[in-house]
């Protein structure tokens, strides 16, 4: 078995694959950067080849860092056999993808909010997760089985509970991913005052259902002022617009079955995998699993609770929402070491990553990998 996991040097956004080298299946856990930089783009189209298939392809949720290279990516690589995404009700739809118009987005991308089954076409399955409440006390059983070899042919949408265990396959291999859907009704709310404060003077009695009306988007694109409102919001909520992400654990389903090692390297400013600098090794770790969190809140999720059965399979923790101290809580670390990397821009406007996310980090005892437009990590699972 040999597995890379790479946190690719994408820049204020996120861009993670797991490559299964031994049984050539390939998963990808977002696609995107913000500003879409001539080297973000090279790097998509060089971490994949016209012959390669993605097998899963996870959507944590739909902020525009994290999917702007979706298209890019799906051009790339010879198929994407299945999308894992948050379900979203019609109105979700509706209000973000009028959002994204007010602030210029391409087409495409709304069309990725509204249709994924039409974006990615008819031979790929869509599998959409149904959200669950947060925070629960007590332990989340992990009950329902899927074989991804099995269904992933037949294109389409299936519908799915959150913690649903999607399987590699049904022969030898000991490998899955778990993925929840986490919804914030608390995001919807700052959402939604930002938007009175930013509008009421112009539209008497606003609420955020004025981003379902047709003339109220026709006006903000036509008008640069209120054009400047759509984004001031969208920099005071650091890009998260959205209510839904998508945390997925990946790792071995039971560690008795098999025996992992766990590399870890660095990868320079070049991205060159033919030379990774080696800058801390350990070929002892049996905890090969991770967790990808894209945006989460970590204030009003305790991993420990919907990943219990596979904490102890766990070394590594992404840190959500590129170290935004208002996502950062330091409750899933403890005595466990944690690689924990951090996905940023260097000098974005967001100020991301926190000093304090890193020094709470730092002082449990974990190790913060900073994953930049300079600099990517992988680990090698063998």
């Amino acid at each position: 078995m040999y597995i890379e996991r790479i946190f690719y040097p994408i820049g204020q956004g996120a861009f993670y694959a797991e490559k299964h080298k031994h049984i050539n299946f390939n998963i990808v856990y977002d696609c995107g950067e913000l500003y879409c930089s001539r080297k973000a783009k090279q790097i998509v189209t060089n971490s994949f080849s016209k012959n390669d298939i993605i097998n899963i392809l996870f959507i944590s949720h739909f902020d525009y860092d994290h999917i702007s290279l979706i298209p890019l990516l799906k051009d790339t690589v010879k198929h994407i056999k299945c999308v894992v995404i948050p379900y979203l009700f019609d109105e979700e739809k509706i209000m973000l993808s009028n959002f994204y118009k007010c602030l210029g987005v391409k087409r495409e991308f709304i069309n990725l909010i509204k249709s994924p089954e039409n974006f990615f076409g008819e031979n790929t399955l869509i599998i959409k997760v149904r959200p669950i409440i947060t925070d629960v006390t007590q332990e989340i059983k992990n009950d329902e089985n899927i074989y991804i070899d099995e269904i992933s042919n037949k294109g389409g949408e299936l519908v799915i509970n959150s913690g649903t265990i999607l399987n590699v396959n049904n022969k030898c291999f000991n490998w899955v991913y778990v993925p929840y859907n986490f919804k914030y009704d608390k995001q919807k709310s700052i959402f939604e005052n930002l938007l009175k404060i930013e509008f009421q003077k112009y539209f008497k009695d606003f609420n955020i259902n004025y981003l379902k009306d047709i003339n109220f988007i026709n006006k903000v694109i036509k008008n640069r002022e209120l054009r400047k409102k759509i984004k001031k919001i969208y920099n005071e909520l650091e890009g998260d617009i959205n209510s839904n992400s998508l945390v997925v654990y990946s790792g071995p389903f039971n560690l008795r079955r098999c025996k992992f090692f766990l590399d870890i390297c660095f990868l320079d400013i070049y991205f060159n995998e033919k030379k990774p600098i080696f800058v801390y090794t350990s070929t002892n770790c049996q905890e090969p699993g991770c967790i990808f969190t894209g945006d989460a809140n970590l204030n009003t999720i305790n991993l420990k609770n919907y990943f219990g059965k596979f904490w102890r399979y766990i070394s590594t923790i992404q840190i959500p929402h590129h170290g935004s101290k208002r996502s950062f809580s330091d409750n899933f670390l403890g005595r466990k070491r944690f690689i924990c990397p951090l996905s940023f821009g260097v000098n974005n406007p967001f100020g991301h990553p926190y000093k304090e996310v890193i020094d709470l980090i730092l002082e449990k005892g974990s190790i913060p990998i900073f994953v930049t437009n300079k600099t990517g990590f992988k680990e090698i699972v063998f």
